[in-house]
């Protein structure tokens, strides 16, 4: 029953925001503005519209975006599906094409794509056991002006703007000591054979600057999870049989607090793929965050309206998984 509620309220929410982009796209802002600029004339906008179908009445316009973006319905000329009761069919979600590249969104989201899922998921992974090893040597040690200036840290690091982050890695590690290239991809292409070769420190700078903020948390929220152990009458049973801290925290504390720090990686794995948008602008890295900041740069609304669909997707189908797991756990 959990797990219907779950999916029935991604789904809703899906459909929630779908609206709420409608409404903001076609409604509050006037795309055919956006695509014409400001020196036009009547005639030009109006022929835009009608290509558009923004001539349509606006409940009209709302059934085809709807129709364009559900997996069953009818299918139309620009839809790619199977069609078994006339015209009516499985089909593959159409998200508009982009006025800036004249091409599919959904095209140009997978050329990219790729680029996110790979720093999201390093980065993510990075902070987890950055986080996991630095939290087990301070409950360790059990020095409290250790645990107190990492916390100090912490809590600076989580106030740092991610630009901020980014700005001063670049300064320090590329512009000052030289060590890492300023910014680029890890696939690049050498002038003189035209061939593409793999340079993995184009990756070192974009995954710290995104690891640094999920790590501070998760440190955080691991030590203050151990606090909480701590006081727990299973701890100090553990304690009066003459377990070692070692013990006491690979045996009891850490599987108990397991559940809880995977729901947090879930959770950053999933903000992390929704976008690093300034990360990726800022390092030019070619992920989903620098295609849609280039793309309000550009007044692109079918670019910007369908990327902000697909990772508000990505992250609430993430989650909805997270939350399903953590159910089954719990009851197995």
């Amino acid at each position: 029953m959990k797990i219907a509620r779950s999916i029935f309220f991604t789904v809703s929410v899906i459909w929630g925001l779908s609206t709420i982009l409608f409404i903001l796209f076609r409604w509050v802002i006037d795309p055919t503005q956006m695509l014409a600029g400001q020196r036009v004339d009547s005639q030009t906008l109006q022929n835009i519209r009608r290509e558009l179908g923004l001539d349509l009445p606006l409940y009209l316009q709302y059934l085809n975006y709807l129709n364009d973006l559900s997996p069953i319905g009818i299918i139309k000329d620009y839809h790619q599906g199977y069609g078994f009761i006339g015209s009516l069919g499985i089909k593959f979600p159409f998200l508009g094409v982009s006025f800036f590249y004249k091409e599919n969104v959904w095209n140009l989201f997978t050329q990219h794509v790729f680029a996110t899922f790979l720093l999201a998921t390093l980065a993510v992974i990075l902070a987890f056991f950055g986080a996991y090893f630095t939290g087990k040597f301070l409950y360790l040690r059990n020095i409290i002006c250790w645990t107190s200036i990492v916390k100090s840290v912490s809590n600076f690091l989580i106030a740092l703007p991610s630009f901020v982050i980014s700005i001063l890695l670049l300064w320090w590690f590329s512009l000052e000591w030289n060590l890492f290239p300023i910014s680029g991809y890890f696939v690049q292409k050498d002038v003189l054979t035209l061939r593409n070769y793999v340079d993995l420190s184009y990756l070192v700078l974009p995954i710290i600057a995104s690891a640094l903020r999920p790590y501070a948390i998760f440190l955080l929220m691991l030590l203050q999870l151990l606090e909480e152990e701590e006081q727990k009458e299973y701890v100090k049973t553990a304690k009066s049989k003459g377990l070692s801290r070692s013990a006491i925290y690979e045996q009891h504390i850490f599987p108990n607090i397991l559940l809880t720090l995977i729901s947090v990686f879930f959770n950053w794995w999933a903000s992390l793929l929704a976008g690093s948008f300034f990360i990726e602008y800022i390092f030019d890295y070619p992920g989903i965050g620098k295609l849609l900041v280039e793309s309000i740069l550009q007044n692109d609304y079918p670019m910007v309206s369908g990327l902000c669909l697909i990772t508000a997707v990505m992250f609430l189908i993430i989650n909805t998984i997270n939350e399903i797991l953590v159910i089954r756990y719990r009851v197995s």
